[in-house]
């Protein structure tokens, strides 16, 4: 038996590689997984790759309200629960001095870091609510809790995601 034997997971950002890894954890551990990632080629191999019906994705924006809607009504559908929720997707975004950043590139990093993390949290707690509790990990970084040249919006995403766990 493993530890999540029975537990249905979902992972966002499940393409990249922290994402997949976890995958395949929670896999090795019994978890019934929905995959959450742009990358729908990503997201079908590694589904395969985990075998039977362990998996099932979800081509998603992390950051439109209407796509985590939609990730989380195919989880029930699919799988009848939620029980975990890896909130993982994130970008690194453009390097470079916060002179040279723009206002797109500082509002895409934090629409996929931070707003995704916020309408994961907003759209996943209720339903855990209503089947008594469930497990919420959210990914962080190190420049979450110190600066990094190059990367002021990346920090401030990630800043942000920590005050919100």
């Amino acid at each position: 038996m493993g530890k999540l034997d029975g537990k249905v997971a979902i992972i966002t950002g499940a393409g990249g590689g922290i994402g997949q890894a976890a995958a395949r954890l929670f896999a090795a551990e019994g978890a019934k997984l929905m995959l959450v990632d742009l990358n729908e080629e990503a997201l079908v191999t590694l589904a395969k790759s985990l075998g039977g019906n362990t998996a099932g994705y979800a081509v998603a924006d992390v950051s439109s309200v209407s796509d985590v809607q939609a990730y989380l009504k195919d989880t029930i559908e699919q799988f009848g629960r939620v029980d975990i929720t890896l909130l993982n997707a994130g970008i690194e975004g453009r390097v470079a001095s916060i002179f040279d950043q723009t206002e797109e590139d500082f509002d895409r990093v934090m629409a996929i870091n931070t707003r995704g993390v916020w309408l994961g949290l907003k759209y996943t707690m209720p339903i855990m609510a209503k089947n008594a509790g469930g497990s919420i990990v959210i990914t962080s970084s190190t420049a979450g809790i110190r600066a990094v040249p190059g990367l002021s919006p990346y920090i401030a995403s990630k800043h942000a995601v920590i005050g919100l766990m």
